[in-house]
């Protein structure tokens, strides 16, 4: 009986081992993938740079984890921890919506800890899921260093840098925002669709920006708006949002049902009733 004792317990440690090693490999088995070593596909540019609040990147992988070290673990006055050194990760669907993933994370201690974000996607949840993704960059913080990792996919891609000039946010103030997606800045780079970098008032004025925005003045609707103007061709935009119809005081067309209800110049967002 004292060696039958002897021999479950070693069965068990021999257990133990197996689950701690077949634990590892499954850790193992993500692949990652550095957005500034990886080249992008395309005529559009070689590489992402940090400086650009976002990357964006394709896969079809159901688990993807972020890993990345900071530059410094500033949390500026007003500004929250997870805006300051987090990241907010979104699916793009085929009708260019934006969803965003909810996934468990490690913010870590000290500057030279890696700071590790995780998410699962359901694919299945939605015939309109697409395998194009948006992440946003920590709002006060620099990257130093990031992997992207897949686990279970058959594919990843980096995807072109932005060739469009880039709208310029300059004087921008800390937002007491919960996460970095949440910032005026990013709000309009997802609603416009133009790329939006942050930079001083001197290089705001440089030809490869589009339009330069003060970002201690800027609210969604009226940079919106400026930048619609300066394109300066017809621009539909679809849109639920009654603030954002009524100040444009542009052409509006109301379609309830798949029927036109309305269509009238400096229009106006039509409540149920009307």
């Amino acid at each position: 009986m004292r060696h039958s004792g002897i021999v479950k317990r070693a069965v068990s440690a021999g257990c133990l081992a197996l689950l701690i090693s077949v634990g590892a490999l499954a850790a193992d088995e993500a692949v990652w993938h550095n957005p500034l070593a990886e080249r992008t596909k395309g005529p559009f540019g070689t590489c992402w740079t940090f400086d650009r609040g976002n990357i964006d990147f394709g896969t079809n992988a159901p688990e993807i984890t972020v890993r990345y070290v900071l530059e410094g673990r500033d949390i500026p006055k007003g500004a929250t921890e997870m805006a300051s050194l987090g990241v907010d990760l979104f699916d793009i669907d085929n009708d260019g919506g934006f969803h965003l993933l909810n996934g468990a994370c490690d913010l870590g201690k000290s500057v030279s800890d890696t700071i590790t974000f995780s998410f699962r996607v359901d694919y299945g949840k939605s015939a309109k899921n697409g395998n194009e993704f948006r992440l946003y960059l920590p709002l006060y913080n620099e990257v130093k260093w990031m992997e992207i990792g897949t686990s279970g996919g058959t594919y990843f891609h980096f995807e072109p840098v932005p060739v469009e000039k880039a709208v310029a946010f300059y004087n921008v103030p800390v937002e007491a925002v919960d996460r970095p997606s949440k910032a005026v800045r990013n709000i309009i780079q997802r609603k416009a669709d133009f790329p939006v970098k942050v930079v001083s008032r001197k290089e705001s004025k440089r030809p490869e920006y589009f339009i330069a925005v003060d970002g201690a003045k800027a609210d969604t609707v009226a940079t919106l708006e400026a930048i619609f103007n300066a394109l300066g061709t017809t621009v539909m935009v679809v849109t639920h949002e009654k603030e954002l119809v009524n100040r444009f005081t542009k052409r509006v067309v109301a379609i309830n049902e798949g029927k036109v209800i309305s269509d009238g110049m400096d229009g106006y967002y039509l409540n149920e009733e009307e």
